[in-house]
């Protein structure tokens, strides 16, 4: 009963994530990003075959490419840090780039909590959607 359960919620849990639109996902990314949790917000990049391939020609299998990600994810989280604070992320308008809207771009500004302006760094995320979901598509 204890396993049916368990599968439910992860099942419950994969379709709840699977409804978020491009412009919730790049908002969890950000907050899973900078609360610290670089586990879920590694989840939410996409790995394509191609670069998965290329990984594994160069001995590097999925698990240590996504580890490779979350370590990258740390640093990134930690850099901040020393630069003067978290950030927070404003997740702007999404530009679908395919007519099947399964492809999108999505502004992002990132504002540092001392700096006092009221602008930040900004730039666009491509997310792809797979039968996952949204993820970040990082290409």
């Amino acid at each position: 009963m204890k396993k049916l359960l368990l599968t439910f919620t992860a099942i419950l849990a994969s379709i709840a994530h699977a409804a978020d639109g491009p412009k919730e996902t790049a908002q969890t990314f950000f907050h899973e990003l900078f609360a610290g949790d670089a586990d879920k917000a590694a989840e939410l990049i996409y790995l394509s075959p191609e670069v998965i391939q290329e990984s594994a020609q160069q001995g590097i299998d999925e698990a240590m490419l996504k580890n490779q990600i979350i370590e990258l994810i740390t640093m990134r989280r930690e850099q901040a840090v020393k630069e003067g604070g978290i950030p927070t992320a404003e997740v702007g308008d999404i530009t679908y780039t395919s007519s099947d809207k399964t492809a999108a771009k999505v502004a992002i500004t990132l504002k540092k909590p001392k700096s006092g302006k009221s602008g930040g760094e900004s730039d666009t995320l491509d997310l792809i959607k797979t039968d996952n979901g949204w993820k970040i598509n990082l290409q």
